[in-house]
């Protein structure tokens, strides 16, 4: 623990005077703190945290956040996630539920659905709600993120070409889009 000593204006270790920096420091080799138990602090690990993590997984959390809202160095998730089997298994539940979710999601999004919702309105003064089912169509963004992750060999990113194009060969191509889409437009 510091404290600040107001005379100097320096933070200074609250210890007994002449019990700090004095005498000689020696330093254990690594096999005698392998032996040692007084190495490190004891572990603060319970395995009702394995609770926490699933949930922290499951909002999209990263090791390092995980670790930060845990309030534990990263490391020590590290050491925890080795040592523990359970603590392993929640870190991975927890990834396991959001990534399904999300990719079922972005499955839907892909393919279009329908699902079933109220249309509340107000006539003459009297509230009418009507069931009535939702249809959200297919989404080409979605469909193509989704093949690019299942089909990456068919769905590349990037021309085959793309080595061989000079960013002259691309300008010209932009300029002449432009153009296509004016004509087209019938814009000036």
């Amino acid at each position: 623990m510091l404290t600040v000593d107001n005379e100097r204006s320096r933070a200074v270790p609250s210890v007994p005077f002449g019990t700090w920096g004095c005498g000689v420091v020696t330093r254990k080799t690594r096999a005698e703190n392998a032996t040692s138990h007084e190495v490190g602090s004891t572990s603060r690990y319970d395995p009702l945290i394995c609770e926490l993590v699933i949930d922290y997984s499951l909002l999209g959390a990263t090791l390092a956040e995980i670790a930060t809202l845990l309030e534990i160095s990263f490391p020590t998730l590290l050491s925890w996630r080795d040592k523990h089997p359970e603590f392993r298994a929640a870190l991975l539940e927890g990834k396991e539920i959001a990534d399904a979710r999300v990719a079922k999601s972005l499955y839907r999004r892909a393919i279009g659905y329908n699902h079933p919702d109220t249309h509340v309105c107000v006539i003459d003064g009297q509230v009418i709600q009507t069931p009535i089912v939702k249809h959200y169509p297919p989404d080409t963004a979605a469909a193509f993120i989704w093949l690019q992750n299942r089909r990456r060999g068919d769905w590349k990113h990037r021309r085959p070409d793309q080595d061989e194009v000079t960013p002259e060969q691309i300008a010209i191509e932009a300029q002449q889009a432009i153009q296509n889409a004016m004509a087209t437009s019938g814009g000036a």
